[in-house]
């Protein structure tokens, strides 16, 4: 049996011949020796474009036989595909009509990965560049001086280089597009190291020198509207982290708040960036921003002026999408509710508490800022002890254990209740997807604001006691 499915194979993936089974669908197959996970997946990998527009492309999941071989026939365009095994995935090339043959031994994945037939050449590229990625340490590359930063960070550009020149004397003949686009990431891609080393470099190493005067010369050579590299990662990255180093003086000062930094995002957006499609790349992502990390449900004269600007039907739709989803925790409606338990197991429901202002602090014992925001939720507490108010503090921890530890360490006081994390009722019905989150929900249920002012500002005590003067 065994030796008539390589015989099969040969035939259908590796001949150089005519196949007698011709097929204008992509054509995968192989062998995984050793295999002990029965299947792989592969998807189409998404542009940033696609993925800012919300566009999925459907993950084929591919059954390993009991001989350790695979055959799968699917419809998808040419491209760029992410292969998954396990732990393991790397990016593979695949054209309608063609075939691409994978063999490895799943005890060593990267070390015996072979590939053959016909798109065989731009996967061994790619899968090569993909190494390279991944054998750089971010603990390591950034925790290195300047000049050995530099050294590493040219040298890598080198290797990548030299890789495609090599690919490009082995295939001369292939796409001209995507071989523009992959040296265009590699040259970008070295921007996004060196912007990201000004940026990290001293959270991986306290005790480095401050940067030279000429450090940042590179910027100048940035093209803010290279049209020949709109499609490409690295270079919207390049320019997403232009922006937040041009704005990082702002961004520090005590003063601005969410809203006057999208702002500034926008001011900046107009003045460097001239072409429409980035425009409105950048300006749909500085909107989602806005909406999911300065919690929105609904739109604000600043979500109206990028939305204005946005020209890119599709982009503007995922704004509104994002506005929809949130759209059930709007000022006035019934606050969801959740079931979750304290400290001593007992199990409560947010309804419990309908009869009292309720100002809820969702937070994990690993989030820094949710612990620097405690002392101030403790004030608030004190404040408010002897109204009919419940501050009340929900844990989305993946685990239970790490916040009774925490709880129980710190002698934490108040209401304490759990719910099991993120993908909990609790965390999806209030679309947390940053912490803290604070919710003010008035005494009879109703949501007040579902972002409310953080305890360490006077709003907050502000926006209780009007509540308590509203009820009396």
């Amino acid at each position: 049996m065994r030796n008539s499915w390589i015989a099969f194979l040969s035939l259908l993936i590796i001949s150089c011949g005519k196949n007698p089974y011709y097929t204008e669908n992509i054509l995968l197959g192989g062998e995984i020796r050793n295999d002990n996970e029965g299947f792989i997946t592969v998807q189409k990998a998404p542009s940033p474009y696609e993925v800012a527009s919300g566009k999925e492309y459907p993950i084929d999941t591919i059954q390993i036989d009991s001989n350790w071989f695979f055959l799968k026939e699917f419809e998808g365009e040419t491209g760029t595909y992410n292969i998954q095994y396990g732990e393991f995935n790397f990016p593979v090339y695949l054209e309608p009509a063609k075939k691409l043959n994978i063999n490895f031994d799943a005890e060593d994945v990267y070390e015996t990965l072979e590939f053959s037939s016909d798109t065989k050449k731009p996967t061994r590229y790619l899968v090569k560049i993909h190494q390279g990625k991944n054998n750089t340490d971010a603990n390591v590359l950034f925790a290195l001086s300047e000049d050995e930063f530099l050294t590493k960070v040219d040298s890598m550009r080198k290797s990548f280089d030299t890789t495609l020149v090599e690919f490009i004397t082995d295939k001369p003949s292939f796409d001209k597009q995507f071989l523009k686009e992959q040296s265009l990431s590699h040259l970008y891609g070295t921007y996004v190291q060196m912007l990201n080393y000004a940026k990290l470099r001293h959270y991986y190493n306290d005790t480095l020198a401050d940067l030279s005067e000429g450090f940042f010369n590179f910027k100048k050579e940035i093209n803010l509207n290279d049209s020949n590299a709109i499609k490409v990662a690295n270079y919207l990255t390049t320019i997403q982290l232009m922006m937040e180093d041009d704005l990082e003086d702002f961004a520090n000062q005590q003063t601005t708040t969410f809203e006057t930094y999208t702002h500034a995002k926008y001011n900046w957006i107009d003045s460097n960036i001239r072409i429409q499609k980035l425009r409105d790349f950048f300006l749909a992502s500085t909107l989602k921003n806005y909406i999911k990390y300065d919690f929105h449900a609904e739109p604000d004269s600043i979500i109206q002026l990028g939305l204005a600007q946005i020209s890119d039907s599709t982009l503007a739709s995922t704004i509104t999408t994002e506005l929809d989803i949130r759209s059930h925790l709007a000022g006035g409606n019934i606050a969801p509710d959740f079931t979750a338990i304290d400290t001593a197991g007992a199990s409560h429901q947010l309804s419990d508490l309908r009869g009292k202002v309720v100002y809820i602090d969702f937070w994990a014992s690993w989030c820094g800022p949710c612990k620097s925001e405690a002392p101030h939720l403790n004030k608030l507490r004190n404040a408010f002890k002897n109204d009919d108010v419940v501050i009340l503090s929900v844990s989305i921890d993946d685990y239970r254990g790490d916040w009774f530890k925490y709880i129980d360490d710190n002698n934490t006081p108040g209401e304490q209740w759990y719910v099991n994390g993120w993908g909990s009722k609790a965390a999806q019905q209030y679309v947390i997807q940053s912490i803290p989150r604070f919710v003010l929900i008035d005494a009879t249920g109703k949501i007040v604001t579902a972002n409310a002012p953080r305890p360490s500002t006077q709003a907050s005590k502000e926006a209780i006691s009007k509540l308590l003067e509203s009820n009396s």
